[in-house]
């Protein structure tokens, strides 16, 4: 079994790939049309596909329920109906479509909040060389044969994408659901 994780942006999407050690197979930076056809090429074998992006417009608002939910557990999170954020929910929906319409599994995964719940680098900054650093480090304690260099924040959040799908995958997770929308983080307290 893989795990597939993407980090989804406006500009290169982050790739990564886990097999069933937890081995990194995987990774990359993909424009939106090529990271399509990355995953279906990979996804001969149902694997599951987790989006670090919203995969949903809230029904009303700025906020979908399950994003309130995240954000009472105390994560914060961006309003996928806020102006600024659209442009990300959009690119996010039409992935979604455009996978499930091939028949690929998708889930929508939150890397903070996995961060968080793991205590991966779960007080720095992703944007801060020193912040990557932590969370890269704090992270090969969980995916084996990480890169020796420092990865950008969309590779670290690929790879937490694909650890928390194989979190998913082993009952190690659970839903925020609501009637717009659901995201899977890790069950609390799953640090090693």
């Amino acid at each position: 079994m893989k795990y597939v994780g993407i980090d989804l942006s406006t500009r290169k999407s982050g790739y990564a790939v886990l097999d069933e050690c937890r081995k990194l197979t995987s990774l990359a930076l993909f424009d939106f049309g090529n990271l399509l056809d990355a995953i279906v090429d990979l996804n001969r074998k149902s694997l599951p596909v987790a989006i670090d992006a919203p995969l949903t417009f809230p029904i009303t608002g700025i906020w979908r329920e399950c994003d309130l939910m995240l954000r009472k557990l105390g994560i914060t999170c961006y309003a996928p109906g806020a102006p600024f954020f659209r442009g990300i929910t959009e690119l996010g929906s039409r992935l979604r479509c455009a996978l499930e319409k091939k028949g690929i599994r998708v889930m929508e995964v939150y890397p903070y909040a996995t961060r968080l719940r793991c205590n991966i680098g779960a007080k720095v900054k992703k944007n801060a060389l020193q912040g990557r650093r932590q969370i890269q480090s704090d992270l090969g304690k969980f995916v084996v044969d990480l890169p020796e260099e420092i990865l950008n924040s969309h590779l670290l959040d690929a790879i937490l994408a694909a650890y928390t799908a194989y979190l998913a995958a082993h009952d190690m997770t659970e839903t925020l659901s609501g009637r717009d929308g659901t995201i899977i983080i890790p069950k609390k307290d799953l640090s090693m």
